[in-house]
């Protein structure tokens, strides 16, 4: 009689155990994923922080964009540019705004230098929108260091998906899955019912969707606010915390291949032109690599616009193409300042040029001696440069004839007569200032 009552406890315990064991197989991958979701998680297979909320599901934040197209008609206004690592439309002759350079000022400190630009109303400068280049960043498709997602039945649940899949689920997805997750408070029909949605899903889906919630954490930096993408052209989108009032700021990454390329972009959402560069940049921007062979051909291009062109806006935004190819060039930079110089009313433009030239090369290289800002030794240099080109000049001059048409020798008239000879026939079309491209 004991052994059969010893038997009946024993299967009693089992059952007993059996049942629990699969009470946990069944809602605890529910829990441990609520849990991760709300509070966050930490075990040998899983370290993840408590993840805000605009990260489990994508916040579609409303867009002011202008009702209609506020340039329509204006196409003869706007052009493709080439400017660093992207094609972007810019306005030549537009009478909304001018557009004046943006370069990032931590140049000594920044691996990538900034390039970008800033569009303001031409008469009170202010500004409709700005942009700069970003960083690049790295969106690689591997498991991590994760133990979760290395489980082989996981990881390769993982690696086989699409890279465009993984970058437009970066910023669309929703990783609670339409989930009502469980917050601590025990509700038998909630648990239930949302266990039960929790297994109409394959369980390798939920674990790429904590991967993704990783990759989210890692890829956006700062305070983000909402995340958004265009299908149009693969354009994620992610809306930070402006450090200026009224101000929308943004952060559009471009893919190419494993690199991201981000721009850093700044709107005045309550003005219809403001809107209006948004949306065209959006609908236009390009990603193309910066090529410093590009220079030559933007370059010749420039050479071949009238005179009035090259000292405004139309030349400006060529040479400015131009030289963010070459952005160690003190051609283009000296080129770009000296011909605004002749110009009028451009000192908006002038003035983020002559802060980079000085930081960069310890010259503004302006000609005027208002403006002028060079350290010691670029002003050594120049005063050297001037007292040499003082001494050849001087000696120019002595193989000139006097005023009554007489030379100092018979070797300085028969080199003056030479010279004349070689120079007959020759047309100068010679602007004042010239670039050589290297």
């Amino acid at each position: 009689m004991k052994k059969w009552i010893f038997l009946g406890v024993f299967f009693l315990v089992v059952i007993f155990f059996a049942a629990v064991g699969a009470l946990l197989a069944y809602f605890g991958p529910y829990y441990i994923y609520s849990k991760a979701l709300t509070q966050g998680f930490d075990h040998e297979y899983l370290k993840i922080s408590k993840p805000a909320p605009q990260l489990l599901f994508p916040s579609r934040f409303v867009r002011r964009d202008a009702d209609g197209d506020v340039f329509q008609g204006q196409d003869n206004l706007w052009q493709n540019f080439h400017i660093g690592n992207f094609v972007v439309p810019m306005p030549l002759r537009h009478p909304y705004f001018i557009m004046i350079p943006n370069i990032s000022s931590n140049l000594l400190e920044k691996k990538d230098l900034g390039i970008g630009v800033t569009f303001a109303e031409p008469y009170t400068r202010n500004e409709y929108v700005s942009y700069i280049s970003g960083d690049v960043l790295s969106l690689e498709l591997e498991a991590g260091k994760q133990k979760l997602f290395n489980i082989p039945y996981f990881k390769k649940y993982i690696l086989e998906k699409d890279a465009l899949v993984l970058w437009k689920d970066l910023f669309t997805l929703d990783i609670t899955g339409g989930l009502k997750l469980y917050s601590g408070n025990f509700d038998w029909k909630l648990v239930r019912e949302e266990t039960e949605k929790f297994w109409a899903t394959p369980l390798p889906e939920w674990v790429y969707k904590l991967y993704l919630l990783e990759k989210r954490g890692e890829f956006f930096k700062g305070e983000v606010l909402s995340i958004d993408y265009r299908d149009k052209n693969n354009i994620g989108i992610a809306k930070v915390k402006s450090s200026r009032p009224r101000m929308l700021q943004e952060v559009f990454y471009l893919p190419n291949g494993k690199d991201v390329y981000s721009i850093e972009f700044r709107t005045y959402p309550w003005d219809a032109v403001a809107r209006g560069i948004r949306k065209k940049y959006l609908e236009n921007i390009e990603f193309k690599k910066t090529d410093p062979d590009a220079s030559h051909s933007i370059y010749n291009t420039y050479m071949r616009l009238p005179y009035s062109s090259k000292i405004d806006q139309e030349g400006l935004t060529y040479l400015y193409s131009a030289w963010s190819h070459q952005p160690n060039s003190k051609d283009f930079l000296r080129a770009m300042i000296r011909f605004l110089e002749k110009g009028k009313d451009h000192q908006y433009q002038t003035a983020p040029l002559y802060e980079y030239a000085y930081r960069k090369f310890g010259s503004n290289f302006s000609t005027r001696e208002d403006t002028v800002k060079e350290d010691s030794e670029s002003r050594l240099k120049r005063k050297i440069t001037e007292e040499l080109e003082k001494q050849i000049s001087d000696e120019e001059k002595k193989k000139l004839p006097d005023a009554d048409g007489n030379f100092q020798s018979e070797d300085a008239k028969m080199n003056y007569y030479l010279k004349k000879a070689k120079e007959k026939g020759v047309n100068s079309d010679n602007d004042g200032e010239s670039l050589n491209v290297e």
